[in-house]
């Protein structure tokens, strides 16, 4: 389970650290599969870690979805173990058309045992241990898949792993089989937390559904503003030349303007200012380039979620290029902050 105690073993021991990250890749698959997912109430438990309420299943259950989760958490300790696991693949996909509804993508990165741990203290797991928990706590706020939702998943290992490795419960699949190739299509990825203990990296982001954030880029440009009008308490709409569908809130926003009128410099691949009327995203740094970027649009919602030396998707390697733009991550926000108020 998540404690005090095991986040302080963890920034010690590459063993416990190994222990620590396939504690919290459980609890992460677990907690989404609750707030996402229609399973009865009376398959999980609750628990708490820095005050933040998750969930864990009871030992036994008959459940498919549970029954798959146990098999898969088997194969990942045994991947996790042998260093070969690169990435885990959880899909929601709904069983009367096929179409992925959303995704999560787990990413794994390790240290060699014998090689002397990148400085990582206590508090900053708890921090990002609590980040990561509370980000998954607040999807309660959205309602769950409806309909005839099934789970799959997919494994890809790092390179050196044997040709002939399967790990338990697994199959090594044929390339045309992958979902992976569809949702590789299907647009920017959300990162929900990631945690590092020194030894281990593990990183989830999600795609689709409740994270899809279809704003059109071309409709913003140097002639365009993107206004969040009040229209009075109970509504308002999201202005471009048309009006989309109202959604409707039980509080007062004030006027939220995208312009690019301001003389600010611009280092964002974005191309806004640094700084957006009166809303101000983090802002964080290349240690490669030295580029000042928007956290949102290097796939963050906020400075919260780093806690490594960020490097930026021009510099990142191809495997880590994921970014969310500028005005998807606002309207994001918004979204949820109208939901909140709802």
């Amino acid at each position: 389970t998540i404690t005090n105690n095991s986040v302080k073993k963890s920034v010690q021991s590459y063993t416990l650290s190994k222990s620590y990250i396939n504690t919290m890749l459980r609890a992460t698959v677990i907690n989404i599969i609750y707030h996402r997912l229609n399973i009865d109430e009376k398959e999980f438990l609750t628990k708490v870690f820095n005050n933040i309420p998750f969930k864990t299943f009871k030992s036994k259950s008959k459940n498919s979805v549970i029954r798959l989760f146990h098999t898969c958490m088997g194969a990942c300790k045994d991947a996790i173990e042998k260093n070969y696991l690169r990435k885990f693949y959880m899909y929601f996909i709904d069983s009367n058309t096929g179409n992925i509804l959303e995704h999560y993508e787990f990413s794994f990165k390790y240290t060699e045992k014998n090689l002397q741990p990148r400085a990582q203290t206590e508090a900053q797991l708890t921090e990002s241990t609590s980040l990561l928990l509370q980000t998954l706590e607040d999807l309660r706020r959205h309602k769950k898949l409806t309909g005839d939702t099934e789970m799959k998943v997919e494994i890809t290992y790092f390179d050196d792993t044997p040709d002939e490795y399967e790990p338990p419960g697994f199959r090594n699949l044929p390339e045309d089989e992958s979902l992976l190739k569809i949702i590789k299509k299907q647009g920017n990825s959300v990162v929900l937390g990631s945690l590092f203990t020194g030894f281990h990296n593990l990183k989830c982001s999600a795609k689709g559904g409740i994270f899809n954030l279809d704003v059109s880029q071309s409709s913003i440009n140097d002639d365009t503003e993107l206004n969040v009008k009040e229209k009075n308490p109970q509504e308002i709409c999201f202005n471009n030349d048309k009006t989309q569908d109202d959604l409707q809130m039980a509080v007062n926003l004030k006027l939220l303007t995208i312009s690019d009128s301001e003389e600010l410099e611009i280092d964002c691949p974005c191309k806004l200012p640094l700084g957006i009327g009166p809303w101000y995203p983090d802002i964080i740094t290349c240690v490669s380039c030295k580029r000042r970027c928007h956290a949102p649009c290097q796939g963050y919602i906020d400075k919260t979620f780093l806690h490594e030396k960020f490097r930026c998707f021009y510099c990142r390697d191809d495997d880590d290029n994921e970014s969310l733009t500028f005005q998807d991550a606002m309207l994001y926000k918004l979204t949820a902050k109208i939901e909140e108020n709802l």
